[in-house]
């Protein structure tokens, strides 16, 4: 989730009451009915319709700000990390001076590159050149960063 989102007090009861409907028939011994289920599942999504536009409407905003970011510095490898909100804020890995992208193609187990600063941008730029080094052009999405046994690592998806 990127955003928050508020949910309209019909809606909120729409989906409690839902939640009940569901919670009494799986407590029961009686089956419930196909059709029963699917207008539990129909109700649920149609409370959560608003909300799941405005978790897109985020969703598009943060891509298009991320995706501008790669092109003005040129970078082939897409961030997909939209709950961070601005490149110019500081990350959480202060004191790693060096990223680590592990692979499983090529010739190389583990590329490492330096990170040149402490923000979310200076990350972005790190692993970019990992990811241009790997020379894998299909993994190039920015999921994650972890600490694995004191190193800095990049995880990556498709």
């Amino acid at each position: 989730m990127i955003a928050d989102v508020t949910i309209k007090s019909k809606d909120f009861s729409l989906i409690h009451n839902s939640l009940c409907r569901l919670r009494d028939a799986s407590e029961s011994s009686k089956k419930i009915k196909h059709s029963d289920l699917r207008k539990i599942v129909e109700t649920l999504y149609g409370a959560l319709g608003d909300a799941y536009k405005q978790d897109w409407a985020a969703h598009d905003k943060a891509s298009d700000y991320w995706r501008g970011v790669a092109d003005q510095r040129n970078y082939t490898s897409i961030w997909s990390m939209y709950e961070v909100k601005s490149c110019q804020d500081p990350h959480p890995y202060q004191g790693h001076t060096a990223l680590v992208y592990d692979t499983f193609w090529g010739d190389a187990n583990s590329i490492e590159v330096a990170i040149n600063g402490s923000t979310w941008l200076d990350l972005y730029d790190a692993a970019d050149r990992v990811i241009y080094q790997s020379g894998d052009e299909h993994h190039i999405f920015i999921e994650n960063f972890y600490v694995e046994d004191g190193v800095l690592k990049l995880s990556t998806g498709s």
